[in-house]
């Protein structure tokens, strides 16, 4: 009776085991060459943990700016030109206040109305030193001149509907000479000190980016990451360019904020819901 119940113990548990192993293969996934295997998730834009709010759609604290362009409408701070079609203006800036963040993310939302409307983010920028202003070139008007404490030139985050939307420039003035368009809508640049800028890659090609990302008239998402000498510029969830600045002639580790309107006739640009995060 014992030498049955045994052979019936072990029968049992030989038709078992492959069920075992099947069940605790299931419990237990193969380990992955090269150990695990991080997931990724898409990065929530309205998720502010660490942020300080820079504008609180109400007033204008915090930034300087000429009342003469610059508001605040249903929310929004607004820089607005009131012309004829054609009628020019000089740029304007809206400057943040008390802040010369080196390493950060900016993030915000812009919208930009009008068929001549240009705007553009100034950063790791200063103002212009004063000076007389330039003389114009033979046969052309003068050329218009913005009160330095509402002017910024260094690097901007570009919105230009003619030269790039997204792409990365540098402006100038003051006898301060720039280099103006350096990445353009979905290219990596290194840029070197004494050396021609490198295209290292695309991320497609500039009517694809600029098709996928832009939508005029409409509210955009904007980030802007500089971390030391590497800047990354996405729109709308969509790389647009990214610098590595190793020139030493040009490169600044820090500077000024500013928001820009420009164009003729009577554009409007518009900004809400503006973040800033300093990575120490």
């Amino acid at each position: 009776m014992q030498r049955t119940m045994h052979k019936a113990t072990l029968a049992a548990a030989l038709l078992l085991a492959p069920l075992a192993a099947a069940a605790q293969a299931t419990a237990t996934p193969a380990p992955t060459p090269g150990g695990p295997r991080p997931t990724a998730v898409p990065s929530d834009f309205n998720d502010h943990e660490g942020f300080t709010e820079l504008f609180d759609g109400k007033t204008l604290n915090g930034w300087a700016g000429d009342p003469a362009v610059w508001s605040v409408v249903d929310g929004a701070m607004v820089g607005q030109f009131h012309g004829e079609e054609g009628a020019r203006h000089a740029q304007s800036y809206i400057i943040l206040q008390g802040k010369e963040p080196a390493d950060f993310e900016l993030r915000m939302e812009i919208k930009m109305e009008g068929p001549t409307a240009d705007s553009g983010i100034q950063y790791r920028s200063v103002h212009p030193p004063a000076g007389p202003p330039p003389t114009p070139r033979p046969g052309m008007p003068p050329p218009l001149v913005t009160d330095p404490k509402y002017n910024a030139i260094g690097l901007q985050y570009d919105f230009n509907q003619a030269s790039g939307i997204g792409t990365i420039a540098e402006s100038g003035g003051g006898g301060i000479t720039a280099r103006g368009i350096i990445a353009q809508e979905g290219q990596v640049i290194h840029a070197q000190t004494g050396k021609p800028m490198q295209i290292l890659g695309n991320a497609g090609p500039i009517s694809e980016v600029k098709a996928a990302t832009w939508r005029m008239g409409e509210w955009n998402q904007v980030q802007l990451i500089a971390r030391g000498h590497v800047l990354t510029q996405i729109l709308n969830g969509r790389v647009t360019a990214v610098l590595f600045d190793d020139d030493a002639a040009k490169f600044r580790d820090r500077g000024i904020i500013g928001l820009q309107t420009s164009g003729a006739g009577s554009p409007k640009i518009s900004f809400r819901n503006i973040w800033l995060r300093e990575i120490k």
